[in-house]
């Protein structure tokens, strides 16, 4: 899920160790999110009791993301979430999943 301002750019340096900077903060950050959208999808789940750190409908979709990345054996992050129907919000989807990084629960 490379952004087109990174991919801009990446591709006006010349430098190659900056080049790999900014591939490597990219890597970082979707790492962070495919962490996240895992966390989301255990939420309000019996396999883990207690665990109710986004609203319900939230953990839901997570989940289902989660599933269609696996049966793609891609990164959740890369799952167009949207397009396929999971996410009805994709913004308030994503203010929940980015909130877990933020209160340092993730």
């Amino acid at each position: 899920m490379v952004t087109e301002a990174v991919v801009k750019r990446i591709m006006e340096s010349n430098d190659e160790s900056l080049r790999a900077k900014i591939a490597a903060e990219e890597d970082a950050e979707i790492g962070e999110l495919d962490a996240d959208i895992a966390r989301a999808a255990t939420s309000w789940s019996p396999a883990f009791p207690g665990r109710k750190e986004v609203a319900r409908e939230i953990a839901k979709q997570a989940r289902a993301i989660m599933q269609v990345a696996r049966a793609q054996d891609t990164r959740p992050s890369s799952i167009r979430a949207e397009t396929l129907g999971i996410v009805a919000d994709y913004e308030k989807f994503f203010v929940a999943v980015d909130g877990l990084r933020l209160k340092g629960v993730a």
